[in-house]
């Protein structure tokens, strides 16, 4: 887990487990779960490639299953 500060704590938990405790939280990958609340822009990088823009800088990729939900829940236009 990465917190907001840089830090990097490991959990023992699956995504999967939090994801049902955070249901605020969005599944924007297999390997990412994102707080909408530091979310700062999705943008497109061509054909099906959308990335978010958190807040710390950092820049994640959205998987194509995913897109049409990760912009519902972050109450963005739909791709």
């Amino acid at each position: 887990m990465h917190t907001q500060d840089g830090k990097y704590q490991s959990i023992p938990y699956t995504l999967k487990y939090i994801a049902n405790k955070l249901p605020d939280f969005v599944r924007i990958h297999k390997s990412s779960l994102i707080n909408p609340m530091y979310v700062q822009e999705l943008t497109s990088r061509g054909y099906q490639d959308y990335w978010v823009k958190l807040s710390s800088g950092q820049v994640l990729s959205v998987s194509r299953k995913r897109i049409v939900q990760t912009a519902t829940k972050l109450n963005l236009p739909k791709p």
